[in-house]
């Protein structure tokens, strides 16, 4: 008996409570490389963290800020969730300041549970093995993967979502039977908390979901098993009190930002440059759902021609409508479709693993793309972390060796029709590999890309200069900075920080080239002492960008 038999009926006998222990393992492997070692990352993350920072330094949930000013964007879920974390490590570690991955957690965990209702979406249709194959797709899925480590509300809006869409599963594929009370509370507090998290987008991806399997039935019957009067009082008991509260305490501040000026702005407009046509997000998807999009492309044909299969249908339900809402949708940004990705890795998972994919050439020719790509990205970062920092990592060349070996694995295994769980373990254990080449050992050693961080250490090396100084930063207005920054930091233009420094020695000015000699101009007769500066790379954009810190030395006033 071979390995790889052992291997295939260890998994084909796994029974669900094995298959959830498994995904379990799987889903911490793959999203812990990197998650306490990358710094903080501009801009939303740090955005999201600092405001929950100062959610727990003031005592204020009501209300979101970010420094001294509103931070309107999106509702208070994810706030909630992130100061809880924050609170439960200061508890633990007996700190008053937690660290950026306590900010990261419920992201962790969001990304977590979204593995697992992966699993458990699919078993309403498919057997453990099949649905269990979906759960490992998911947790090795490159978008998924990025969105676990950062801080913002994506992995867990996605727990939601799935959370939902998995109760809306069973009330359609059970058409004879209501739905228990466990489930009816589990579909509408999943959508009351969503709701918390990012407005109206559960509203969206489910209803959508909703309506297309009622029309697909000709029949309402599926809406009135989801009992839509009772549950969306207790959607409105999970969600509304907050609003009430935020409505109050802005002055219908809130509703203006985040209605009209973040999300309407946004379906209508492109902010901030995040803009495509129509199609991109299909044109990208074989790098934001790798490794899963080498198994979906070669299996498209095989989906097609089984569109009437119970699973089928439930899927492109579920991905269809809401895909093309967010494709005419003017702004775009990856991780918008993030909650339709299990929808793929689902229906992937069910050509797959019956084996009912065709065997062709261009098969063959795709699915060498999960060892190429490992090979490639592996020479490129070890070669750019020698030319960016001057630092040789052997432990890039060994899990990106792990990486490539894995995916020639995995490669070798899909042109059999007798191993596909063994390509998608491969597939799964290639794409660890390279998150551990990427996120453990390339990203927090490149440090031209980290300013912010740069910035805070050279505070520190100066810190007997000017101790527990006033800083203000002219130039560079990353909110990374605001988060490793002391307390009584701002960002401020040129001309009033030169007065803020010459009216008192004891602050110190992270100053940009650009904003250099505006704010040497500004200082009049006083006397600045430059105490140091460096040179980086802007992580959003990468822009060059070199950094000052000025302060001014007693009696500088002349």
């Amino acid at each position: 008996m071979t390995k790889t038999f052992q291997l295939e009926t260890t998994f084909n006998n796994l029974s669900d409570k094995a298959w959830s222990l498994v995904l379990l393992c799987v889903a911490f492997a793959c999203f812990l490389p990197g998650f306490f070692a990358i710094p903080p990352v501009d801009r939303d993350e740090t955005r999201f963290a600092q405001s929950s920072r100062q959610m727990v330094q003031s005592g204020d949930y009501i209300d979101i800020q970010f420094q001294d000013g509103k931070r309107y964007k999106k509702p208070v879920g994810i706030y909630w969730l992130q100061s809880a974390a924050a609170h439960g490590v200061n508890t633990v570690t007996g700190g008053t300041d937690a660290p950026i991955w306590a900010y990261r957690i419920p992201s962790f965990v969001g990304g977590v549970l979204a593995v697992l209702f992966t699993f458990w979406i699919a078993r309403a249709f498919v057997s453990a093995p099949i649905a269990g194959a979906a759960g490992l797709l998911m947790a090795g899925a490159i978008l998924l993967n990025v969105e676990a480590r950062i801080a913002k509300t994506d992995a867990f809006l996605l727990a939601t979502i799935l959370a939902a869409i998995g109760v809306l599963a069973r009330a359609w594929i059970k058409s004879d039977a209501k739905i228990s009370i466990s489930y009816f509370a589990l579909f509408w507090g999943a959508i009351g908390f969503g709701i918390l998290l990012k407005g109206p987008i559960v509203l969206l991806i489910v209803g959508l979901a909703t309506v297309s399997l009622s029309i697909v039935d000709r029949s309402v019957g599926l809406i009135g098993r989801l009992r839509p009067l009772f549950g969306v009082l207790l959607a409105a008991l999970v969600a509304v009190p907050w609003f009430v509260a935020i409505g109050i305490k802005s002055e219908g501040a809130f509703f203006v930002e985040a209605g009209l000026v973040d999300f309407l702005a946004k379906v209508t407009n492109v902010k901030e440059s995040h803009g495509g046509p129509p199609g991109i997000y299909a044109a990208v998807l074989i790098g934001t759902l790798w490794p899963v999009s080498l198994f979906f492309l070669t299996s498209v044909p095989t989906i097609i021609r089984s569109r009437k299969e119970k699973l089928v249908i439930f899927c492109l339900c579920w991905l269809i409508p809401s895909w093309l809402v967010f494709e005419l949708t003017s702004t775009k940004l990856p991780h918008y479709v993030l909650p339709l990705y299990p929808a793929l890795a689902i229906v992937t998972s069910y050509v797959v693993m019956k084996g009912l994919y065709a065997d062709t050439l261009w098969k063959k020719i795709l699915t060498g793309l999960w060892f190429v790509l490992p090979f490639v990205l592996t020479v490129a970062t070890f070669g750019g972390l020698i030319y960016l920092e001057g630092v040789v990592d052997p432990f890039i060349l060994l899990s990106g060796g792990v990486a490539t070996f894995a995916g020639y694995m995995a490669w070798q295994a899909y042109q059999k029709a007798d191993k596909q769980i063994v390509s998608i373990v491969f597939s799964v254990l290639s794409a660890f590999a390279v998150y551990v080449a990427v996120f453990q050992f390339t990203f927090p050693k490149v440090q031209t890309i980290w300013v912010s961080n740069q910035m805070q250490a050279l505070l520190e090396e100066t810190d007997n200069i000017c101790p527990a100084p006033s800083v203000i930063s002219v130039g560079y207005n990353e909110p990374s900075f605001a988060f490793l920054a002391p307390i009584d930091m701002r960002f401020k233009g040129p001309e009033d920080a030169a007065l803020l420094l010459a009216e008192a020695p004891c602050r110190q000015v992270f100053v940009t080239n650009e904003a250099k000699d505006t704010f040497l101009t500004g200082l009049g007769t006083a006397t600045p002492r430059e105490v140091g500066s460096f040179d980086g790379f802007k992580l959003n954009g990468g822009d060059p960008v070199t950094i000052n810190l000025f302060t001014l030395a007693e009696g500088g006033n002349e």
